[in-house]
């Protein structure tokens, strides 16, 4: 009785339904200032009514069952444009702070999870802001979800998470800091037998963006068997279809300046209402082989095809003003290497990954922020990581990537980061 007490003080406090879609709506940017402190303040009623004072049935106190969650980076930037007119430079220092907790209210049932993230609200993909001026109204609830298990092979999320973290996506189509807000169902039933290890479903609703022309949402779904080779080698392979519903109010709150992050590079006609729907098919495969522990290796590719690209020319204003038929621009792929490990102090690891998307193979407002390029890209970007004591490191970026069709400027940019995670 207590637990679902407690799921209807979460359902109460941060799913809201929403009259025009079957979606919720609770993102913290589309609230007003007032609303968001007495959201703050319902959240820590809803902390106390989940943090028992007693032991659960296995004797594991509240605080047992508490992870804090989030991290806190430094980042100093350097970004250089040059073209063979003039070159441009920017460089200054960011911060960006995610904290937060997960807390197991019962094991293996119920789960929440709550973050407070920086940057600003109006961003989906970017939780930096500059050090200067920095306020308490740069922040707000990023995360607030609830995971419920009600079978051993069944998990259900719902309210307002991170996306890529719950099943296989590369960074190209998803930015890291994209939160979205929704439901999604996992089936993973245990084959056990010979290869085949697992085999997993998921499926997913969310709502993208509101507006008052109609919601932006996403339906989306994805199978993923996993294949156990020998001791040290195992395949992932899956296919995934994403059908966004009404992409074009994304658009117009772009234009309107009320979304921020990426520019619009999709190709758009001349009223800027966009040449193609989005109906997204993607094909993945990722291999790890960990026969060593010091340096385990992984390879990682996908292919993106938009099945809903329009048989029209359309201009891409956002970076190259370049004209292009989008039924000839609907394809992407991603490649990335990667190997070593930074947990311990003095530990690197490196990684390379290669960029490539054709103006209409993705929706531009949430991928991947740091390439400066969004859907029209074609680029490569190489990382190392360092690690130093006690739960921190350090990271180097560096990205050069230029427009796929149109501008030929070619951006290089080095981000340094110093991260400390909780």
């Amino acid at each position: 009785m207590m637990t679902s007490v407690r799921a209807t003080l979460f359902t109460a406090v941060f799913i809201q339904p929403s009259v025009s879609h079957p979606l919720y709506d609770f993102r913290p940017f589309q609230v007003e200032p007032t609303l968001r402190r007495t959201r703050t303040t319902l959240l820590a009623l809803l902390i106390g009514s989940i943090l028992p004072t007693t032991a659960d049935a296995e004797g594991n106190q509240w605080h047992d069952r508490l992870e804090p969650t989030g991290s806190f980076r430094l980042r100093y930037e350097d970004i250089l444009t040059s073209s063979e007119s003039e070159d441009t430079r920017k460089e200054g220092f960011l911060i960006r702070l995610r904290a937060g907790f997960d807390y197991e209210i019962k094991k293996d049932r119920f789960k929440v999870g709550v973050q407070l993230r920086s940057g600003d609200p109006e961003n989906p993909v970017s939780d930096n802001r500059a050090i200067q001026g920095l306020n308490t109204d740069d922040f707000s609830i990023k995360e607030a979800w609830l995971d419920f298990t009600p079978a051993k092979d069944l998990d259900l999320r719902f309210g307002m998470f991170e996306p890529r973290r719950l099943w296989k996506v590369s960074d190209l189509q998803w930015d890291n800091d994209v939160t979205v807000t929704g439901a999604l169902q996992e089936i993973r039933p245990k084959q056990g037998s010979g290869v085949l290890d697992l085999l997993g479903f998921s499926f997913y609703q969310y709502l993208l963006e509101r507006s008052q022309e109609g919601d932006a949402w996403l339906l989306g779904a994805q199978v993923r068997p996993e294949l156990i080779l020998d001791d040290s080698n195992k395949l992932n392979l899956g296919a995934e279809f994403d059908y966004y519903g009404n992409p074009q109010s994304i658009v117009d709150l772009s234009l309107t300046g009320q979304l921020k992050g990426n520019k619009i590079t999709n190709l758009l006609d001349e009223d800027n209402h966009l040449i193609s729907d989005f109906r997204v098919a993607s094909l993945f495969a990722e291999w790890s082989n960990t026969s060593s522990a010091r340096w385990p290796l992984h390879l990682a590719a996908y292919y993106y095809k938009n099945l809903g690209a329009g048989d029209e020319v359309g201009t891409e204003t956002g970076i190259s003003g370049a004209r292009a038929h989008a039924g000839e621009n609907d394809t992407a792929i991603f490649a990335r290497a990667e190997t070593g490990r930074y947990d311990q102090l003095g530990h690197v690891q490196v990684r390379y990954t290669y960029y490539q998307s054709e103006p209409d193979a993705l929706l531009y407002a949430y991928m991947q922020s740091d390439t400066k390029r969004a859907s029209n890209l074609k680029g490569s970007r190489g990382d190392l990581w360092i690690g130093l004591i006690s739960r921190t490191f350090l990271h180097i970026t560096y990205y050069r990537t230029r427009a796929l069709i149109g501008a030929r400027s070619t951006i290089h940019s080095w981000f340094f980061d110093y991260v400390i995670r909780f």
